[in-house]
């Protein structure tokens, strides 16, 4: 009798220890946040759109080098000053145009690239709270984490989770 009573108050208090210490800690997880962005539909979706743009852009740049180089070829056949001072402006415009589409470009990445992480900020947080986490760590290969254990990665299920929330489930 003493003795099961002893086991009973034994088997008590390392469960409630074990209780204890599993609710002292709090819980963590990281994501890989590189990853996050890539399989993120909005960032796949953007992509495209830029995509599209950069094409009509260098169609234009390419109508513009294609006019050069009928100017060019005219040029070898029969020099004009007026002709070179066409190839000199024709390659000017190519120039700016060139210039300035790429800072459209980078202006435009940027952007998206602002929204898809505003949005995937919010997104992740949301997880972080539904999924009653203490902490969920950014990895980004910059030093903020230089080291965890594989099976607290959540970052596919952070994957999955943003994509269903950006589609509307």
């Amino acid at each position: 009798m003493k003795n099961t009573i002893l086991l009973i108050i034994t088997i008590l208090l390392f469960v409630g220890y074990a209780t204890y210490q599993h609710l002292d800690k709090p819980k963590t997880a990281y994501v890989e946040l590189q990853k996050v962005f890539d399989g993120f539909e909005m960032t796949k979706e953007m992509s495209v759109d830029i995509e599209k743009v950069q094409k009509v852009r260098e169609m234009q740049l390419d109508t513009i080098g294609v006019r050069i180089e009928m100017f060019k070829r005219m040029l070898n056949t029969q020099y004009n000053p007026a002709l070179v001072d066409s190839i000199k402006r024709k390659e000017y415009e190519y120039y700016l145009k060139k210039q300035s589409y790429d800072d459209d470009m980078a202006t435009l990445t940027t952007t998206y690239n602002d929204k898809i992480w505003k949005q995937l900020n919010q997104y992740i947080s949301d997880y972080g709270r539904e999924n009653k986490f203490d902490y969920l760590h950014g990895a980004a290969g910059n030093g903020s984490i230089m080291y965890a254990d594989s099976s607290h990665n959540v970052t596919n299920e952070v994957i999955a989770y943003v994509n269903d929330k950006y589609s509307g489930k």
